[in-house]
């Protein structure tokens, strides 16, 4: 057979054609493999002679005792049997595409959603949906919220005290800020501490543009007092050690404290301010159609109802 035949020849190959000649193996006989793929028998043996015209071989012998294949026509079987099941799989797995149960989200999140419950909610998420792959990464708020306007991600994890234009956001977590002090320092004495007493002592800060620094600023601006950072680090762990070792007081999410420590030598105070407690928003594009993974997981983070 020419190489300029060779497409005519696979166009039929149709899957229609291959099960019936996996019909025919099965029962032996043309009359009852027609009955199996619904057919008559007129058209299941037209439909064989086409093929066998269109190869130059024959596939079929008729015998005395039914229908036998000939070499080429095993040849066919063996290779229907795999190709039917390839194309099974397939559909099987555009079928998890369309329930929204494989797939891909985009998802970005507040580098201090890490430190409290969202690993252990992705976890559980992949644990319920394993075909649906996360694109993971973490930034700081800000940029998660721009992110989310520009339509980069899919679904963000951020710290906002409104709800930022341009999105839809369910409330994730609800916390509240702490203050972190060595066991010696002069405020470990107390219970509470307010923005006036913070500013008076330097501070262990996270790099610029992390939510807690903005707003913790942003509280000392209202009152006319200025923070000093003794040192930038960037990450809580190392705003945790580095507070051990005295270079100063850190503001903290009060969940994460609890999810690290504690630590010794540390002790924590709470901040007896409204400014301190915060939410975590879990958001989306507004007016976008989602994905079915991606609403998956935006309806799994959406715990505490409409902000």
């Amino acid at each position: 057979m020419s190489k300029s035949a060779a497409p005519n020849l696979r166009s039929q190959f149709t899957a229609q054609t291959l099960q019936i000649l996996l019909a025919v193996e099965e029962h032996g006989s043309l009359a009852k493999a027609a009955e199996r793929v619904h057919l008559v028998p007129s058209a299941v043996s037209r439909r064989i002679a086409e093929l066998e015209e269109n190869c130059g071989l024959q596939l079929l012998r008729r015998t005395s005792h039914g229908t036998e294949f000939t070499a080429a026509g095993k040849t066919v079987l063996t290779r229907a049997r795999t190709i039917l099941s390839e194309m099974d799989t397939l559909a099987d797995e555009l079928h998890t595409f369309s329930e929204g149960i494989r797939g891909a989200v985009r998802l970005a999140a507040s580098v201090f959603a890490l430190t409290q419950r969202l690993p252990a909610d992705l976890a559980q998420f992949r644990s319920e949906y394993p075909l649906i792959t996360l694109e993971f990464n973490s930034r700081t708020s800000h940029d998660v919220i721009h992110a989310l306007q520009k339509e980069e991600i899919d679904v963000g994890v951020f710290v906002s005290d409104s709800v930022p234009s341009g999105l839809t956001t369910m409330i994730y977590e609800e916390d509240k800020l702490a203050l972190l002090v060595p066991e010696d320092h002069p405020l470990a004495v107390q219970t509470s501490a307010g923005i006036d007493e913070i500013a008076q002592y330097e501070l262990v800060v996270g790099p610029l543009g992390t939510e807690t620094r903005a707003l913790t600023a942003d509280q000392a601006r209202r009152r006319g007092l200025k923070l000093r950072a003794s040192i930038q680090v960037a990450s809580l762990d190392a705003m945790i050690l580095m507070t051990r070792a005295g270079h100063g007081i850190a503001i903290v999410p009060s969940r994460a404290w609890e999810a690290l420590g504690p630590f010794r030598g540390l002790k924590k105070i709470e901040i007896g301010e409204q400014w301190a407690s915060r939410q975590m928003l879990v958001g989306v594009p507004a007016g976008t159609p989602l994905s079915t993974p991606a609403g998956r997981l935006f309806t799994k983070l959406s715990r505490k109802g409409n902000v």
